[in-house]
């Protein structure tokens, strides 16, 4: 047991004489407390309650003391004479724990009693990847380019250095190009918000899923959005008109760009007897 001693503290009465205190108190060994395991998403939190238990006649007035910033409790608080009070502490990670960060988060909570004796608790936090930003659906055409914009927050102090890793989760037909595109890197200056915009485009009507994410290459955070997207029918391309007098040719000639890696061959038919066009080409 190591002695801890501090004399003549002033403790000044109005009206009277300055009092002098010794304070003493003394650090004994214990066995590792009573843990509290929390485990939440990143940016999101776990809230659970500590049972403090006031067995006297007078009641307690404490004030805890925690450590590890990300978690959080009341300053103060009162336990009546003879009752039970939960104490609730919330835990709020702001960085993912595991292999490229800390195994966990550690901490601790004190409350010290009125009669000299404490209460003493550990606190152990997982923190997961976080929860999307949000959840967008949207209907679209085939082969358009759909833009749209996401709203990204800096969720720190510092500024980020953000990358976009953009993914479609599911392609109908292997070949058939399907992209979801932004820019790739954004400087977002510290608890800033910015709108940042995409470019989705399908070549085939159907369902689509995608991510779209915004990691820290330096810190392994990150923040992503899942998008839907419903592709319908393209419209007409063009509308060509044909201006010309009674048994005159006119003649028009069509312009195709193929987006994919593969040959396509193309069938071409009109429904008009009075147009007439070449059956198949490539």
């Amino acid at each position: 047991m190591y002695n801890i001693r501090l004399e003549r503290i002033g403790c000044t009465v109005v009206g009277g004489e300055t009092l002098y205190l010794t304070v003493t108190g003394g650090c004994i060994e214990r066995d590792l407390p009573l843990n509290y395991n929390f485990a939440a998403p990143v940016r999101s939190s776990n809230t659970k309650s500590i049972s403090v238990v006031n067995t006297t006649r007078k009641p307690w007035y404490l004030y805890p003391k925690i450590t590890n910033k990300f978690f959080t409790g009341l300053n103060k608080f009162t336990v009546p004479p003879g009752e039970t009070v939960e104490y609730e502490i919330m835990y709020i990670p702001m960085t993912m724990t595991g292999s490229s960060n800390e195994a966990q988060h550690e901490g601790s909570i004190l409350f010290g009693l009125p009669d000299g004796s404490a209460l003493f608790y550990g606190l152990i936090g997982q923190a997961g990847e976080p929860l999307p930003e949000a959840e967008l659906t949207f209907d679209v055409k085939a082969r358009s380019k759909f833009e749209f914009s996401v709203t990204i927050r800096n969720w720190t102090k510092a500024s980020q250095h953000l990358r976009l890793d953009a993914q479609v989760l599911e392609e109908l037909e292997p070949g058939i190009p399907t992209t979801l595109e932004g820019p790739p890197l954004t400087d977002i200056p510290g608890l800033v918000v910015r709108d940042i915009q995409l470019v989705f485009l399908a070549h085939k009507p159907g369902m689509y899923k995608c991510l779209a994410r915004f990691i820290n290459d330096h810190t392994k955070e990150f923040l992503f959005f899942k998008l839907a997207f419903t592709a319908h029918e393209a419209d007409t391309v063009v509308q060509i008109p044909f201006t010309m007098v009674t048994r005159e040719l006119r003649i028009h000639t069509l312009h195709f760009r193929n987006p994919l890696q593969t040959v396509v061959s193309f069938a071409a038919k009109c429904e008009d007897p009075e147009v007439c066009s070449l059956t198949s080409f490539a």
